[in-house]
């Protein structure tokens, strides 16, 4: 059942949603166990049947890993998260592909592996596109639903301006008079 192009399209948008919170908001311990399960459902199920082999594995986890340097560590050019992405859903498309029984190089030649790589990719494909689209209705809808309201501030504590009018004079900057020039 796990096997099936629905069931692991909702565990891609159930993984790529749990990562996304785990790694904007790091250290809360719910995302990230979610994403591990997840991940562990989504890649465990086509290991264990023989449609996945461990590089493709690996070129995942890779991927995830070149994603979180990207954000974590050199932010701004965007060429290591590409890549990242890239290879991340690259071996996710891989993983519906199963192994040919004969080694005729890396371009698959079954007429069956390219349709599994078919429905890899349109599966991929499309639960990108709905974690994409389950994110911005979360950014919408996430603070009017009840009970799930809580989980974002949306009081504010007060402003700079009263915050300044608390303070003591000593604290202040002082004003610098204008230098007068002599003529």
């Amino acid at each position: 059942m796990l096997s099936t192009p629905l069931a692991r399209g909702i565990l891609i948008v159930i993984l790529i949603q749990t990562l996304y919170l785990a790694l904007a908001h790091p250290g809360h311990g719910i995302p990230e166990v979610a994403a591990l399960l997840s991940a562990a459902l989504l890649l465990g199920v086509p290991l264990l049947t023989g449609f996945a082999t461990w590089w493709e594995i690996a070129i995942i986890f890779f991927g995830l890993g070149l994603v979180a340097l990207e954000i974590f560590v050199i932010p701004g050019h965007g060429v290591t998260g590409l890549i990242g992405l890239l290879l991340f859903l690259g071996g996710l498309v891989m993983t519906f592909a199963g192994t040919e029984p004969s080694p005729a190089g890396f371009v698959p030649s079954l007429r069956g592996t390219w349709t599994n790589i078919g429905h890899g990719l349109v599966t991929v494909t499309v639960g990108l596109i709905c974690s994409i689209a389950l994110w911005f209705w979360l950014q919408k809808y996430l603070p009017k639903l009840p009970y799930l309201n809580r989980l974002i501030l949306t009081t504010t504590t007060g402003d700079t301006a009263s915050l300044l009018a608390e303070r003591p004079d000593r604290d202040r900057p002082r004003r610098r008079r204008p230098r007068r020039r002599h003529d």
